[in-house]
């Protein structure tokens, strides 16, 4: 089993993004709630923005897992996660329908 070296650009990309977009969509469950409560009609799409973003951040490492993988010539792996991209792609586009 390998690691992903932590020195590594794709590895510190994924880190500053996952970390930048968590934080974004904290702020906007924040709002969302604030908005909420305080009965403004913005406050769903404000939500609905935060959900999205958290959904994001596992498919983005998945890509990032991709790239490494792809460096490292682990072609099983790499046909793994090519798999898993597929299958969410999938999902997006049914419920999307």
């Amino acid at each position: 089993m390998t690691f992903a070296d932590p020195n590594s650009r794709v590895e510190r990309a994924r880190f500053l993004m996952s970390r930048a977009i968590l934080v974004a969509a904290i702020g906007l469950l924040v709002v969302g709630v604030v908005l909420a409560e305080a009965g403004q009609p913005g406050s769903l799409r404000v939500l609905e923005t935060a959900c999205a973003l958290l959904l994001a951040v596992p498919v983005l490492n998945a890509i990032a897992a991709l790239l490494e993988e792809i460096g490292r010539r682990d072609w099983p792996f790499v046909g793994a996660v090519l798999l898993v991209l597929a299958l969410v792609a999938y999902s997006v586009i049914e419920r999307l329908n």
